[in-house]
């Protein structure tokens, strides 16, 4: 019996895994090599959820133990999970978008700041082949909206903390005027 226990916590362990790179409480960057990565975790699972299949066939065949759907349910949980996180991992699901701001692409990448309700934010970088978002708080005061950054590194030159918004030309100024402007979007 505790064979059997020990298959199945090693199949839960194994499902869990990939979702370390699909869950951002944080800063973070996501592209092609965390698909890869997450490509080949599943992959390791599938061979272990085959095995265990196997070894449980093999343990009917002897009539030593009933068929066994334990393995099927966690390949169908961790299946479900994985494409809903795949599809919804760069949402925030549970905050209400306020006002986005993009930029035009230069360079093969565009710039997004999102505001949500909770007076926070997020600022995207996005490229060809994967996405950085930073994150922090942000507030207005009179036309001017201040981003305060989780965590302020001094080689970031595309995102200042003081913005004018300017509503007859629909763009938001940085206060340094070297840095990138943005457009509101409208919902």
């Amino acid at each position: 019996m505790k064979k059997l226990r020990k298959r199945y916590f090693l199949l839960i362990a194994l499902a869990i895994i990939p979702f370390y790179r699909l869950f951002h409480f944080d800063d973070y960057c996501f592209g092609d090599k965390d698909l890869l990565l997450i490509a080949g975790l599943t992959i390791i699972f599938v061979i272990a959820f085959i095995v265990v299949v196997f070894n449980n066939l093999y343990g009917i065949s002897l009539r030593k133990e009933l068929f066994n759907f334990r393995p099927i349910i966690i390949a169908g949980v961790f299946t479900f999970c994985l494409l809903f996180g795949l599809k919804f991992h760069e949402k925030s699901l549970f905050k209400n978008e306020v006002q986005v701001f993009k930029s035009e692409k230069k360079d093969g990448k565009f710039y997004e700041i999102k505001l949500f309700e909770d007076t926070t934010f997020e600022f995207i970088t996005a490229f060809s082949n994967y996405n950085c978002v930073k994150k922090g708080t942000y507030f207005y005061k009179k036309d001017s909206l201040f981003l305060n950054r989780t965590h302020k590194s001094e080689k970031e030159n595309h995102l200042d903390s003081v913005y004018i918004l300017n509503r007859t030309t629909n763009f938001l100024n940085p206060k340094n005027n070297l840095l990138t402007k943005f457009r509101i979007q409208n919902k």
